[in-house]
């Protein structure tokens, strides 16, 4: 993989090659995601219009 930077008129580049272990089986609880007990929900803008809208029906 190769991520080129637009922004810079000198275009440096960083080149990655990934490797992993398709094989190995990984289980769908390495993927859950669980809060910490302290987060808060951050309430986007086209969330509330959602939320608005959904209120209505």
């Amino acid at each position: 993989m190769v991520i080129t930077s637009q922004a810079d008129p000198a275009l440096p580049q960083y080149r990655a090659r990934l490797q992993w272990d398709t094989k190995t089986p990984v289980l769908a609880s390495a993927f859950k995601f669980t809060p910490a007990k302290d987060s808060q929900r951050i309430v986007l803008a086209a969330d509330v219009a959602s939320a608005e809208v959904e209120g209505e029906n």
